[in-house]
């Protein structure tokens, strides 16, 4: 206990310092990382220069990276080397992507180089931290019962935001708003390939109270008949059909297909929506009552989900509660693509779809600009208004591969951090609750019991928002959705790397890892949104 107690302040002579960090084994090992970062640094250039001299550089670089990190944890584990390990396995395949040419020449070069030197300097941190570390006389249990409490607020922060979110009360509640007065609503669905859930989906919108209302729906050049024969059976319900074309260079397909569906709608306000989503009769009335309550020109929805055989998909949850824990700081607000509308002014003064014609999430780009002016939100929890959303877990795990890497900018520094931090919060409390156990350490045990019971309340609060129940079987998954999610996002950033990304039976990897950058227009008559667009610009 005296141990945990004991503040750092005494510091061990130098040399006594330098024999404990580095012993022989140790040295060794960090000659080997430090060999391996001057070569990535050689191997940059090479790619526009020398491909064959690349070639024969950069595997053995990767693989002295990857041999020499692991080395230096056997030697002395400990939770720094867990970061070098980590990070170099990054490092390792920021060497490799040099050589596959997913990018622009230029770009590619810019993007690796930066990629180096944010993952070199959070290896060489972690390494002065550990040295300093031992350079005092904080002991392990010491070490674990800080990090515990590191790890307790950032789980007691995340349930908070998330808990202050699903309180949100919507300014209209009540009865639904009177019919005179409602602008003109179009409601815009792109479809490929599709069966059982056009229908359903199409069906829920038919039966919708919503009086000036035109549906209409793209066939984006399907392979199979059932999807032009489904619209065509909505015909008499007033759904109107528009026929697709082949995808133009460097657009994305459903980028190209919302356009279409733009320029074709008469409405004053565009809903988008895939053909997962579920409303109910008077959910449009209500949101677009909200949405001009709250003069607005951008919402999106974060829909309720339906429970699939009793079977709860992990993968949902922790895309939900990315967009929840980033809301109340980040330039980025939380946005979803299940339901969003926008005014279609507003669309238009933003360049429509030619802007983001290459992104995996268009809508990002709309509701960045737009909430510098506070001209967006974000309904979730009762606000929602009975919209829903049915997609099948398996479509579920194919989405996060398609949008997990794009969500993170395409940086392979990003996905390395935010594995690191998600990693953190969910599997230390865990390690740090048995080993209090074993040591009886109970400060270490309170401490890791705090952030079990945190990380616990927040999945909960999730549970809640996305289901509607909170299953007490379901709760202790948390685990592993936390691997469920990692895994994906690495298996996303390797696809988007190294192989190709199918949706709809189309790669989208060209647009997506080559595109170009284009100007886009700014919102007129504001600072801040032509603030936003600018940092937008470079992305």
């Amino acid at each position: 206990m005296s141990s945990i107690l004991r503040a750092a302040t005494t510091v061990k002579p130098i040399g006594h310092m330098l024999a404990v960090s580095y012993s022989y084994t140790m040295t060794l090992a960090l000659t080997g990382i430090a060999l391996a970062v001057v070569l990535t640094l050689l191997c940059i250039p090479l790619q526009n220069t020398s491909r064959l001299l690349l070639r024969l550089l950069a595997w053995p670089t990767a693989l002295l990276f990857i041999l020499a990190s692991f080395y230096g944890f056997i030697t002395r584990p400990n939770f720094a080397l867990v970061i070098v390990v980590v990070l170099s396995f990054y490092q390792a395949i920021n060497l490799l992507r040099l050589q596959s040419m997913r990018l622009l020449p230029t770009h590619l070069q810019r993007v690796s180089l930066k990629t180096w030197a944010a993952l070199t300097i959070v290896q060489v941190c972690a390494l002065i931290a550990w040295v300093l570390i031992k350079a005092t006389y904080i002991s392990d249990q010491a070490l674990w019962f800080l990090l515990s409490c590191v790890v307790a607020c950032l789980t007691i922060y995340s349930w908070a935001i998330i808990s202050r979110r699903s309180k949100y009360i919507p300014p209209i509640t009540n009865e639904p708003p009177p019919f005179s007065g409602l602008p003109t609503v179009s409601v815009l669905i792109p479809a490929r390939n599709e069966t059982d859930d056009l229908e359903a989906c199409l069906e829920s919108w038919v039966r919708s109270d919503y009086p000036k209302l035109e549906i209409i729906v793209l066939d984006d050049c399907s392979q199979m008949s059932r999807t032009p024969e489904i619209i065509r059976q909505f015909a008499h319900e007033g759904v109107r059909f528009i026929p697709g074309k082949p995808v133009k260079r460097g657009w994305l397909a459903k980028n190209q297909a919302y356009e279409a569906l733009a320029a074709e709608a008469t409405g004053e306000l565009l809903v988008f929506c895939g053909v997962d989503t579920r409303v109910q009769t008077d959910s449009l009335r209500l949101l677009t009552a909200d949405f001009y309550a709250q003069q607005v020109q951008m919402a999106s929805v974060l829909p309720h989900n339906f429970l699939q055989a009793g079977q709860v998909s992990v993968i949902q949850l922790m895309r939900y509660g990315r967009e929840l824990i980033r809301w109340p700081h980040a330039e980025q607000p939380p946005v979803l693509s299940t339901l969003w509308m926008i005014q279609a002014t507003a669309l238009q003064a933003l360049g429509g779809f030619a802007a983001v014609k290459h992104s995996v999430i268009p809508e990002e780009y709309f509701s960045r600009v737009l909430d510098a002016d506070k001209a967006y939100t974000f309904w979730l929890g009762p606000a929602a208004h009975g919209v829903a959303s049915n997609k099948h877990i398996q479509e579920q795990y194919e989405t996060a591969v398609r949008t997990l890497y794009p969500l993170f900018h395409k940086q392979l520094e990003l996905v390395a951090l935010a594995g690191l931090l998600v990693g953190l919060i969910a599997f230390l409390p865990p390690v740090a609750f048995i080993i209090s156990l074993f040591t009886q350490d109970w400060l270490l045990l309170v401490a890791a019991f705090v952030c079990i019971f945190f990380n616990l309340a927040a999945y909960r609060r999730l549970m809640l928002l996305t289901y509607g129940q909170a299953n007490k079987v379901h709760l202790f998954v948390g685990l592993y959705a936390a691997a469920s999610w990692l895994q994906a996002l690495n298996y996303s950033m390797y696809k988007y790397e190294f192989s190709e990304v199918e949706w709809k039976g189309r790669n989208i990897c060209m647009p997506v890892m080559n595109r170009v950058a284009m100007p886009l227009k700014p919102m007129p008559g504001s600072k801040k949104s032509f603030k936003v667009w600018h940092k937008n610009r470079k992305r």
